[in-house]
C-alpha cells in the first residue's frame, strides 16, 4: 500500500529503474537516480536539523531539481512549500512571513535573490545538497 510520495517513488524505481522519471528543457533523471539523489538530499536536510512536518521552501524554477527537492524534503520528514520565482518579491516575503520556513532550497541562478527575499532563513544550494 502506498502512503506517501516516497512510497510511490520506491515502488516505481524498483519496477522501472532506468526509465525517465522527470525531464525539463536541459536535464532528465531516471527513477533510480531520482530515488538515490532524493535520499541524499533528505539526509543532508536531516543533518541540518529538519523537524518532522517542518515546512521547507523550494525556490527553484519548475525543473528536475524542483522535483528532487520535493522528494528530498519528503524523505527528510519535512513538508515542502513551493515559492514560484515568477511572483513579486513582496508576495514571496508575505508567504514566508506566514510559513516561517527555516530552510529554503534554491539553485545558483536564484541564490542571490533568495538571500534577499528570505532573510530569516538558511538558503541552501540544491547542487550542494545533491552531493
Amino acid at each position: 500500500m502506498i502512503y506517501n510520495i516516497t512510497d510511490y517513488l520506491e515502488s516505481t524505481s524498483l519496477k522501472y529503474p532506468d526509465k525517465t522519471a522527470v525531464c525539463d528543457e536541459t536535464d532528465s533523471i531516471t527513477y533510480s537516480a531520482l530515488k538515490h539523489t532524493s535520499i541524499r538530499i533528505g539526509s543532508a536536510l536531516n543533518s541540518l536539523g529538519i523537524l518532522q512536518s517542518e515546512p521547507v521552501g523550494i525556490f527553484i524554477k519548475k525543473s528536475v531539481d524542483a522535483v528532487l527537492s520535493v522528494f528530498g524534503i519528503a524523505y527528510s520528514g519535512g513538508l515542502y512549500s513551493y515559492f514560484n520565482d515568477e511572483l513579486p518579491d513582496k508576495r514571496l516575503v508575505d508567504m514566508q512571513s506566514v510559513l516561517n520556513c527555516r530552510f529554503i532550497i534554491t539553485n545558483k541562478e536564484l541564490y542571490e535573490r533568495a538571500t534577499l527575499i528570505f532573510k530569516n532563513a538558511a538558503v541552501l544550494d540544491i547542487s550542494e545538497l545533491k552531493q
